[in-house]
């Protein structure tokens, strides 16, 4: 259970109190004001993608960058570090970087974010970006993962 706070709260006009189509005249041409003390509880959670992001689970989409000459080089993570830095409406989506021999995984809760992501990336490095698709789920069965 979470705090209980008490709000005085007021609505003014007509239109608020009593919806759109109400015609003030009828109320003398007065403004109306009604106030009323209410509770409100609130309990502190997290939302789904903060919650996906403080797990490092729940995410739609992953974004792979690659090197064709081997590992990637200090330089292009220090350049993919730095195109997440300026757009902070992607960055907002991401849940975990990994690091690997082959390169680095961007794992996003957005496949929108995912592709905007991909098209900075290709921008800013004149990469080549491959799109697929995979579905990952459990079998009709619920016995098994299917992907």
């Amino acid at each position: 259970m979470g705090r209980v706070y008490r709000v005085n709260a007021g609505l003014r006009g007509a239109g608020a109190l009593y919806g759109p189509g109400y015609d003030s005249r009828e109320a003398g041409g007065r403004d109306l004001v009604e106030r009323r003390t209410v509770s409100v509880e609130a309990s502190q959670a997290l939302c789904p993608r903060c919650t996906a992001r403080s797990t490092g689970r729940g995410f739609e989409a992953e974004v792979r960058v690659r090197s064709t000459a081997g590992s990637l080089g200090g330089d292009v993570k220090a350049g993919v570090a730095r195109v997440i830095r300026r757009n902070r409406s992607i960055a907002g989506f991401i849940v975990k970087v990994d690091e690997s021999r082959e390169g680095l995984d961007i794992y996003l809760t957005d496949q929108t974010a995912a592709r905007m992501l991909a098209g900075k990336l290709r921008s800013e490095f004149s990469a080549e970006v491959k799109e697929s698709y995979k579905l990952v789920g459990r079998q009709p069965s619920g016995k098994g993962r299917v992907g």
